[in-house]
């Protein structure tokens, strides 16, 4: 039995290569434990309840940890990547009112709760859409 829990274990990591989130790891974590068990002669009843346990506590203490590990994202892409940087203005913005900055050779309409100035810097708060909120760089 110690022989069909650890083949069924290796087959879930080998599943987990194809499938996100770490679920079939805590399943062949589970299988893993359930061989343990085996190895010192349980019953199939204690196998299975070795199983059960090694299969909730992979999902409460070793999936988030995994998730956590591999999940992080390192570098800001596309939109992600434009809450702080500092903008020229081209066309001047008013409290209320929509102007327009350069953004990478781009223009972007902008917004912001203070006037703004053509050729003056601004700080980009947050992207709205195809809209972005600035505050003027002092």
């Amino acid at each position: 039995m110690i022989t069909l829990w650890m083949i069924i274990g290796i087959m879930f990591l080998i599943g987990e290569i194809f499938t996100p989130g770490f679920y079939l790891f805590c399943v062949a974590v589970g299988c893993f434990v359930a061989s343990a068990s085996a190895l010192f002669a349980a019953s199939l009843s204690i196998q299975i309840l070795a199983f059960s346990l090694g299969l909730v506590l992979a999902m409460l203490l070793l999936r988030p940890v995994m998730n956590r590990f591999f999940s992080k994202r390192t570098q800001r892409t596309n939109v992600d990547r434009l809450p702080g940087r500092v903008v020229k203005v081209e066309r001047a913005i008013s409290a209320g009112e929509k102007g327009r900055v350069t953004v990478d050779g781009e223009s972007w309409l902008a917004e912001s709760d203070s006037d703004i100035a053509v050729g003056e810097k601004a700080r980009i708060l947050e992207v709205a859409g195809t809209t972005l909120r600035v505050e003027k760089v002092l």
